[in-house]
């Protein structure tokens, strides 16, 4: 993002577009350049060592320093071509005549193998030069024109909101510590004093609450109850409902089956009062 801002071409750069296509699919963009030309897909992987492309089935593996294989994920110019075909049909959709394009940009050091045919693989620095060909033409979108279909764009944005991100890695809950830990190297936090907790390492803090919400609610689940504070914290039931209302959370249900949901948005903050 810093790369194509610092390049100060009077593109409109949109970033984490998610546009509904049908009731439950959606096109998900990590970056959108508007041209007077294109709309143009960047889809960046952050890569090292051995990268080689194999096809039946496509995909993208990784091998070590002696070419064997280390691991084998999904090839990035397939996922690349879903979202150029979702953006051009959600154009369709709304009578928008813009062409489409796009390419896999390397952000690391990766060393590609095998580069699938008539794919475009970038590294960050080729990026200048594929955008500078829409603005050597003549003709195209005028620079209000891009700014209107930008905001058109931004005003069709539904936030994607990936979490809790546990259930998109496959790792139990068992398998992660979720009480208050240091931030400085990852040890149980234990209580000192009724306000005071600290670790082997001498870091302290009178506050482990909130990262610890923040945690469960980011990785763990979308909701907590006041039985899961309780746990997490040793505290009494009446202690954790009056932790619980100091965070900006939503209340669902009534008696033992009430949970309190978090809207995801900007960082966890607990109240002062």
């Amino acid at each position: 993002m810093q790369y194509l801002f610092n390049l100060n071409l009077p593109a409109e750069i949109l970033w984490d577009v998610n546009l509904k296509l049908a009731p439950g699919h959606y096109v998900q963009i990590d970056v959108l350049v508007l041209t007077p030309f294109h709309a143009i897909i960047y889809e960046a992987k952050n890569m090292a060592d051995r990268l080689r492309f194999e096809s039946d089935p496509s995909r993208l593996d990784k091998l070590d320093a002696d070419g064997r294989l280390v691991a084998s994920y999904e090839c990035p110019m397939l996922q690349l071509q879903e979202e150029m075909a979702n953006l051009r049909q959600w154009f369709y959709d709304r009578d928008i005549a813009c062409a489409v394009d796009g390419a896999v940009v390397m952000t690391g050091s990766a060393i590609i193998e095998k580069p699938p045919h008539g794919g475009k693989i970038f590294r960050i620095r080729q990026i200048r030069n594929h955008l500078l060909d829409d603005y050597q033409a003549s003709g195209g979108r005028r620079q209000n024109e891009i700014r209107e279909l930008a905001n058109y764009i931004r005003s069709r944005n539904e936030p994607y909101v990936p979490f809790p991100l546990i259930e998109k890695v496959g790792v139990a809950t068992a398998e992660l510590f979720w009480k208050p830990v240091c931030v400085k190297c990852w040890r149980k936090l234990e209580r000192v004093t009724k306000r005071r907790w600290d670790c082997r390492c001498s870091w302290e803090t009178t506050d482990p609450y909130t990262l610890t919400l923040e945690r469960w609610f980011l990785l763990r689940s979308a909701s907590i109850t006041n039985a899961d504070v309780r746990n997490l914290f040793d505290i009494p039931r009446t202690a954790a409902a009056n932790l619980l209302s100091k965070y900006p959370l939503k209340k669902v249900g009534q008696g033992r089956t009430t949970r309190y949901t978090w809207s995801y948005s900007g960082r966890l903050m607990r109240s002062k009062k």
